[in-house]
């Protein structure tokens, strides 16, 4: 599958898609505060939190409000648009899986591939 070839350099594609996967409850529509959510949850961990660190505008990211997180969660949105459009739907609001995966997301194949 195309998307996982997608390249992962760094690690702002990673919230998102987790956002999706929803802790194995997979969903094919997030919402902003979801995706906030989860880009703050993600970031927590200082680990994952390296690629902020080395980002001179991430350095304060502790103190970030909701919409630093959303900034940088459009980066990801955009990249997947312009890689893997085929199966993502940015509406603002809401970033979506297209429809037709919806008869993957209980398939415990799939879930455990994404």
């Amino acid at each position: 599958m195309k998307i996982e070839t997608t390249a992962m350099t760094k690690t702002y594609k990673v919230p998102l898609l987790l956002d999706f996967y929803n802790n194995g409850d997979f969903t094919l529509k997030v919402n902003e505060e979801e995706i906030y959510l989860s880009f703050k949850e993600f970031y927590k961990k200082p680990s994952n939190a390296i690629d902020l660190i080395r980002d001179k505008n991430g350095e304060n990211y502790k103190e970030w409000e909701r919409e630093e997180y959303l900034k940088i969660a459009k980066n990801p949105r955009k990249a997947f648009i312009n890689t893997v459009k085929e199966f993502f739907i940015d509406k603002g609001q809401t970033y979506e899986i297209i429809d037709e995966l919806e008869d993957y997301v209980k398939n415990k194949y799939f879930i455990s591939h994404f």
